[in-house]
């Protein structure tokens, strides 16, 4: 359930769709837990031209994901799996992605921008 508190408004906002709310932004920056590497090129390759992520990899579910990505024998199949736009996005650094090892706190932080306008979220 996703329930945002909008400050310019001041009103509570349940339920919204996350997508219309940030329709208009290019920027998509936040510190995150790794869901998948699926959803990243699905939902957000197509709305962000800047893609900005510090994900952590302390679950047990996540070190494992990335473990299959980067582990010498099924990097290849990993690779084959996305798509040449999300390969190209890494190289061109419109995509960056970046991993912790350290803790990481389980709250998550997302910031859309465009020239003029930005919204922060905060999931806790």
């Amino acid at each position: 359930m996703l329930t945002i508190y909008d400050l310019k408004n001041k009103v509570m906002l349940n339920q919204p769709d996350f997508f219309n709310l940030v329709e208009g932004f290019d920027s998509f920056k936040g510190v995150s837990f790794v869901g998948s590497f699926k959803i990243i090129e699905k939902e957000l390759m197509p709305r962000f031209k800047q893609i900005d992520l510090i994900l952590g990899m302390e679950a047990q579910k996540t070190g494992k994901n990335l473990d299959q990505l980067f582990n010498v024998s099924n990097k290849v199949k990993e690779l084959l799996s996305v798509s040449a736009d999300f390969l190209d996005r890494i190289e061109n650094q419109t995509l960056q992605l970046k991993f912790t090892k350290d803790e990481l706190f389980h709250s998550k932080y997302f910031i859309v921008e465009n020239k003029t306008d930005f919204i922060i979220f905060y999931v806790n």
